[in-house]
């Protein structure tokens, strides 16, 4: 708790100290509104009809979803400074099960900060509303999830190829209908990077941060995290670039029986060129995470492939393949469970004229796992039209 305070009051106290005063210039602001239909084919994410019966009182699995809003993005430059916004305000409406018919939306809002020719760094907001994804949660009640991620980092050069990166974040996540999955997260970290001759940047990163749940249900789940390790980041004289961590995580819980653990943990990203207009990203990692429908321990470690392609100045694709495994590591709930996930995603742009773009998509998410009533198949079309005001 003492922790958060003092992330939220270093943040807030230098949000107003550098804050500049000096009206804006050279406003870059876009409106728009949108409209998109999806047909999910398995909503509630449920192995089979059987348990779409026994949660929901219907074998229907599917539904189609419409979602209209309107959006604004706005870049204002101050000097060296510019501050960035970018907002949503949706409505999405259930044909069969409109008891989860919602509003939902994000607001993100950052300052991209720079002092003379030495510090620079970000000081930033993000709030999102949605509607939680079933993965855990198969009954059809509206449970609406707020996430709300306050954060800051400073880049600060101390020699001629030194620098020093801080950085401090407070998230908080709630739930409207599953408070005992309610939760702070203050994190700060630290590196030190050198760049070498080859405008390559390696060093050493630190970071600590500690898990408070509102309401520990019947047991403790707290935690304090400590990562440690070196990172890298290269780029190949703009065709291809690379950044990447390797760590030691230790995970210490207030209650065991929630999930410890104390490993190797990476995160490995490579984007190849391909092209001026196409590039491949490759990822391969292994993390703990804390799903935000779990509230004990659980490791996630895959790989992911993400191409993008603009065929023409009009259209562009963008694919997805993913693949992960989640070790469910707490000593009670879902002891020994193991799931295997795979997404395979295609996603095609098309800009119409200057007003108006077309979006069609379409998406499979498949869960395997050995608790049976964990499995599913899921199938998404989706098929979007966006209008520039």
């Amino acid at each position: 708790m003492i922790m958060k305070v003092w992330v939220r009051c270093i943040l807030i106290g230098l949000m107003v100290v550098f804050s500049p005063l000096s009206s804006a210039v050279d406003e870059n602001f876009d409106v728009y509104v949108f409209a998109d239909t999806t047909y999910d084919d398995n909503v509630f994410r449920v192995a089979n009809s059987a348990e779409a019966l026994a949660q929901n009182g219907t074998t229907t699995q599917g539904d189609r979803e419409i979602t209209y809003g309107v959006g604004a993005n706005l870049k204002i430059p101050v000097s060296r400074q510019q501050f960035n916004f970018d907002a949503e305000l949706r409505r999405t409406n259930f044909d069969r099960f409109s008891q989860l018919n919602n509003n939902n939306g994000r607001f993100d809002g950052e300052w991209q900060w720079a002092l003379a020719s030495r510090a620079s760094g970000t000081l930033g907001y993000e709030y999102e509303r949605r509607l939680t994804d079933f993965f855990e949660f198969q009954s059809a009640i509206r449970d609406t999830e707020v996430d709300q991620n306050f954060y800051g980092k400073a880049n600060i050069p101390v020699h001629r190829r030194w620098t020093l990166v801080v950085g401090a974040e407070s998230r908080d996540v709630s739930f409207s209908e599953r408070q005992f999955l309610d939760r702070d997260t203050a994190t700060i970290s630290g590196e030190v990077l050198f760049e070498t001759r080859a405008k390559t940047f390696v060093g050493v990163r630190v970071r600590e941060s500690a898990t408070e749940f509102d309401d520990n249900f019947v047991a403790s789940n707290d935690f304090d995290e400590s990562e440690y390790g070196i990172v890298v980041r290269w780029d190949a004289s703009g065709h291809s670039r690379f950044s990447g961590s390797l760590s030691r995580t230790d995970r210490d819980p207030d209650n065991p029986a929630s999930g410890d653990f104390s490993g190797g943990t990476w995160d490995l990203d490579y984007r190849r060129f391909i092209s001026g207009k196409t590039y491949v990203d490759f990822s391969v990692f292994r993390e703990t995470t804390l799903l935000n429908e779990v509230a004990s321990l659980v490791v996630s470690k895959g790989a992911e492939i993400i191409p993008l392609w603009n065929i023409s100045p009009k259209l562009s694709f963008r694919g997805q393949l993913r693949y992960e495994q989640r070790d469910f590591e707490a000593a009670v709930l879902n002891s020994g469970r193991s799931d295997d996930l795979l997404t395979i995603a295609a996603r095609f742009s098309y800009r119409l004229n200057r007003a108006f773009s077309l979006n069609l998509g379409v998406s499979n998410r498949s869960r395997n796992s050995n608790i049976d009533n964990a499995e599913f198949d899921q199938t998404e079309l989706n098929v979007g039209l966006r209008l520039n005001i």
